[in-house]
């Protein structure tokens, strides 16, 4: 969401109570970034927008549950996709055991855009081959993406343990800690994420 969020900022060291509203009532809506324009680029006060563009978005996140979040805890939402059905089911995971983190392996990101959707209050890290999806995968909201080498290849085994090793060496998760893995299965013809597992970290 971008374009005019801020706009009084561009002449005044104060957002004004609307824009503010706007601000957070894009949170609430489930959009993955904000983005100032002129305010930082040519604005007198290009600090001070970005503080108050920021302070707006961490206290909306406290404060309201996001629309698409109530949709599942509602249990008002629809899910018509095999990929959309397995990211949910993880995140049902995150909210009833003590799990540390949701690991998705994706192709060309579309699983861990399901998952940004909802609130999983656990970090979600969504690892990839692809330099593409990586990049992408930096703007959904909730989302550390991770770039796996080329040298992992595709066997899926090869992929998860990389991961694992790589969120332990980054002090992301500790032995017995429990993860959530959303992955797609080598065999079938269904694409994308269609297999979730729950695991304990085994150590480093």
């Amino acid at each position: 969401t971008a374009t005019q969020m801020m706009e009084s900022m561009i002449s005044s060291p104060v957002p004004t109570r609307a824009e503010v509203s706007d601000c957070a009532n894009a949170v609430l809506d489930g959009t993955d970034a904000v983005m100032l324009s002129a305010e930082s680029a040519a604005g007198k006060y290009p600090v001070e927008a970005v503080e108050a563009l920021v302070r707006t978005c961490i206290e909306a996140e406290r404060s309201g549950e996001c629309r698409v979040d109530s949709e599942v805890r509602g249990g008002t939402a629809q899910f018509d996709r095999v990929d959309q059905t397995v990211a949910m089911a993880a995140l049902y995971a995150s909210r009833h055991l003590p799990l540390k983190a949701i690991v998705a392996l994706t192709h060309s990101g579309t699983s861990a855009l399901w998952l940004s959707r909802y609130n999983s209050h656990v970090p979600i890290y969504a690892c990839t081959l692809e330099l593409a999806t990586y990049r992408k995968l930096a703007l959904y909201r909730h989302v550390q993406p991770m770039l796996l080498p080329a040298e992992v290849g595709q066997d899926r085994e090869a992929q998860l343990s990389h991961a694992q090793l790589a969120l332990l060496k980054g002090n992301l998760i500790a032995p017995r800690d429990r993860v959530a893995l959303t992955f797609g299965s080598q065999r079938g013809g269904i694409n994308g994420a269609d297999s979730l597992r729950i695991i304990e970290i085994s150590g480093k």
